[in-house]
C-alpha cells in the first residue's frame, strides 16, 4: 500500500469511504482508572500516528474516552495493535518489578515503566517510518495527503473545541529505563486476524 500510494478501497475496487470516527471507552476496555490512563492514551496516539490515524482524548465525568479518526481499515488496525500491546506491557511490567532490586516504590516504578515503554515504541516506529521514506518516496506524499484529510475531519467533528495536551512525564528513572528497553523490543505489527495473539 505504501509502495504504490494506495488505500484499501483501491484494492477492493470500491469508492473510498469518508474518514471514520470511532469512540472507545478506555476504562471499560482496559480496566484502568482515570489517574493511570494517560499512558494508554499515549500508546494509542503512537500507534495511530504511524498508521495514518489521529487520536483525540475526551475527558468524561469519572472516566476517559478517545476518538480515533482515520480510514476504517487503519482505525481497526490501531485498535487491534494497541489492545495487544496494553495487555503485553501490563504483563511485562509485573515481571520486571518482581525482578527489580532497586529502591523505587511500586507505584513510581509502574507509572514510569509504562511511559518509558510508550517512548520506546514511539522511537522504534519513527525509525521504521524513516526507513520506509528512504526506500520509497511515495510514503512521504501519502502521509502528507492523509494529514490534510485527518485535520479536515478533526475540525469538522470538534469545531474549535480542542485544547493542546501535554504528555505525561515519569519521575522514576529505573522503571522508565526498563520500560523503554521493552518498548524498543516490541514487534509492533498487526496479527493475521482478530483472533491471533501475534503482534
Amino acid at each position: 500500500l505504501m509502495k504504490y500510494n494506495l488505500c484499501m478501497s483501491d484494492i477492493g475496487g470500491k469508492p473510498k469511504d469518508d474518514m471514520e470516527v470511532g469512540r472507545i471507552d478506555l476504562g471499560e476496555l482496559h480496566g484502568f482508572n482515570k489517574t493511570e490512563g494517560d499512558w494508554v492514551v499515549q500508546l494509542y496516539n503512537a500507534i495511530a500516528k504511524f498508521n495514518l490515524c489521529r487520536v483525540i482524548k475526551v475527558n468524561m465525568p469519572g472516566h476517559m474516552k478517545i476518538v480515533i479518526i482515520g480510514d476504517k481499515f487503519n482505525t481497526e488496525t490501531v485498535m487491534y495493535i494497541a489492545r495487544q500491546l496494553v495487555n503485553r506491557l501490563k504483563e511485562l511490567q509485573r515481571e520486571r518489578f518482581k525482578q527489580y532490586k532497586g529502591t523505587e516504590k511500586k507505584g513510581t516504578f509502574k507509572r514510569s515503566y509504562f511511559i518509558g515503554a510508550v517512548n520506546g515504541i514511539w522511537d522504534k516506529l519513527e525509525e521504521n517510518k524513516k526507513a520506509q521514506e528512504v526506500e520509497n518516496v511515495n510514503v512521504t506524499a501519502l502521509v502528507r495527503t492523509n494529514e490534510l484529510e485527518l485535520q479536515s475531519k478533526v475540525e469538522e467533528v470538534f469545531a474549535g473545541r480542542l485544547k493542546t495536551g501535554k504528555a505525561s512525564k515519569s519521575k522514576g528513572q529505573d522503571g522508565s529505563f526498563y520500560g523503554y528497553q521493552d518498548g524498543r523490543r516490541m514487534n509492533v505489527n498487526p496479527g493475521l486476524n482478530e483472533k491471533s495473539e501475534q503482534h
